[in-house]
């Protein structure tokens, strides 16, 4: 792969983190097999030398290809849409600025939260698909691999996954101390809000099966993301006390002046259920235990502020609240660790993208010395022998002539990236060693050699 063919590869797309909305986000989405749509509407065949590999999360659609021109992109992309869309608001990069896009994203440096583990699994899920859909292959798989390599390199040296720095994460994973699976509990979720859509998504990671979801605007809930989920059923906020009883774990994060689980609510609810003393206990502290039987255990997250659920709800009718402040210090303290670890992160990145430069550099380099050795095995041979004693080495001056002028050509790169004086110095070197007239010393930013017919034939 020579340098500049790096110019084949073509980042596409819109992000939470760019600014771009969900609508617009939205307006260009084509689900996890976008990439195999674009390409059988580009009508690529198996023998094309391009790819694409098609990234969608809830955050952001992106595109990575290779050898395909970018109006080809978006008219195929079009036409699948159908609609009016946001793809030309899309980020564009090229070669090199792509692959790093592609590093910051799969690390995690251009997520929301830093240090975010599920973008790495979407990312290494969207190039297997990829590949088993057959739209990935030749340069651009290497070069993700790489990507992926770099990525996780970051991830380990900078520690920017360490801890929880979302206030939501934090507290969801403190559950693990109650609870050692989550497949078969009932959760209750309400809100739609980021933090609340945070805990969303949380909760899936940890394994949850069934979600009961709900909000106070029921319209916001059907044009979530996720309001498809099969794991994910909504419910009437009106039935929140309702489904608050049945569940095993409730969050609730929700912008509210006066809290919306209220403990008479859970009294009446209680004393429905058959506990009406632990009920009537929840109101009239002190009250001794009677014969009754306890509700099982319930834990409350309230992520609200004000909070959600009224503070005589605690520690009665088998609730256990914890609310936001007990989290937020141990989110701020981790945010703090990982914001030291994304300046080693950048350094990392600019470091190994500088690395592949020169890796870039030195198989170009070795491609132009095996054609300078494949040469000179011609020679060496008796068919180069041949064509040497008949006069046929217009052909071996053509081809030695191709090579000198590709190695020529990398060493005026090397010679223009040194100081005016040692620039001087190997000018001069060279000059003594090839006997050239001084003259040439004037044309260091014409550095050529040509080999003329006359030559070809000594």
């Amino acid at each position: 792969m020579k340098p500049r063919e790096m110019d084949s590869l073509l980042f596409l797309g819109l992000s939470v983190g760019h600014g771009d909305s969900a609508e617009t986000r939205e307006s260009i989405a084509l689900g996890e097999d976008g990439g195999r749509l674009i390409w059988d509407s580009l009508k690529c065949s198996e023998t094309d030398p391009v790819s694409i590999v098609y990234l969608q999360t809830c955050h952001r659609v992106e595109l990575y290809s290779w050898g395909i021109p970018i109006q080809k992109i978006y008219e195929a992309w079009e036409s699948l849409l159908g609609r009016p869309s946001g793809l030309r608001l899309m980020q564009k990069k090229i070669g090199i600025e792509g692959l790093t896009h592609f590093v910051r994203v799969a690390a995690s440096l251009d997520s929301e939260v830093l240090g975010e583990t599920q973008i790495m699994g979407q990312t290494k899920d969207a190039i297997e698909r990829s590949r088993s859909q057959g739209t990935l292959r030749g340069p651009l798989d290497k070069l993700l691999q790489h990507g992926i390599k770099v990525s996780k390199q970051i991830r380990t040296e900078a520690k920017i996954g360490e801890g929880n720095v979302s206030v939501a994460h934090v507290a969801l994973e403190g559950l693990r101390d109650t609870f050692d699976s989550f497949e078969d509990k009932k959760i209750l979720l309400v809100g739609v809000g980021r933090m609340a859509t945070q805990s969303l998504e949380k909760l899936l990671t940890m394994g949850a099966e069934k979600i009961y979801w709900t909000n106070r605007t029921e319209e916001n809930l059907l044009n979530h993301p996720r309001a498809s989920d099969e794991r994910i059923q909504r419910i009437p906020f009106r039935e929140r006390h309702h489904w608050a009883w049945a569940a095993d774990i409730i969050v609730s994060a929700v912008n509210t002046p006066t809290p919306i689980f209220s403990a008479a609510e859970l009294v009446a609810l209680g004393a429905q259920r058959g506990s009406i003393q632990e009920a009537c206990r929840g109101l009239t502290r002190g009250d001794k235990r009677n014969n009754f039987v306890i509700p099982s255990l319930k834990i409350v997250i309230d992520l609200g502020l004000p909070r959600n659920f009224d503070p005589l709800v605690h520690g009665r009718f088998g609730y256990l609240i914890r609310n936001v402040d007990e989290f937020r210090n141990e989110a701020r303290e981790n945010f703090k660790i990982r914001s030291e670890g994304a300046l080693r992160a950048e350094e990392i990145l600019q470091s190994e993208i500088e690395n592949f430069r020169l890796i870039l550099r030195r198989w170009h380099a070795s491609k132009e010395m095996s054609e300078l050795f494949s040469l000179f095995n011609f020679l060496d041979s008796e068919e180069g022998l041949e064509e040497v004693l008949l006069e046929k080495s217009s052909k071996i001056g053509y081809k030695l002539g191709t090579v000198y002028g590709h190695l020529m050509h990398r060493l005026k790169r090397e010679i223009e990236g040194l100081s005016e004086e040692d620039a001087q110095v190997v000018l001069e070197t060279l000059v003594r060693a090839w006997r050239q007239p001084e003259t040439w010393l004037q044309k260091r930013g014409e550095l050529k050699i040509s080999v003329s017919p006359k030559e070809s034939k000594a």
